[in-house]
């Protein structure tokens, strides 16, 4: 069976959990954000400190965005596709 195959009815056991599932995934994600965020904003401040690295300290605010963006997504919940 690969992956994108659908599970046979007679295998599958009781019901649904991904409502559960889906709240974990959600915290999980929100606290390796945070923790991506923390770093990448130790980054920019090191990088704002040497001229030298303009192009380096972009890429690393552009990241910080980003990664800023995903947080408040996230946090937010699931979006209402997620439910039929």
């Amino acid at each position: 069976m690969k992956f994108e195959d659908a599970i046979p009815e007679d295998e599958i056991l009781g019901e649904s959990d991904w409502d559960d599932q889906d709240l974990l995934t959600i915290d999980e994600a929100s606290t390796r954000l945070e923790a991506e965020i923390a770093h990448c904003t130790s980054l920019v401040r090191r990088l704002e400190s040497d001229s030298a690295q303009a192009a380096e300290l972009e890429k690393a605010r552009d990241r910080l965005d980003g990664l800023n963006k995903c947080l408040d997504i996230v946090r937010a919940g699931p979006s209402r596709l997620a439910y039929p």
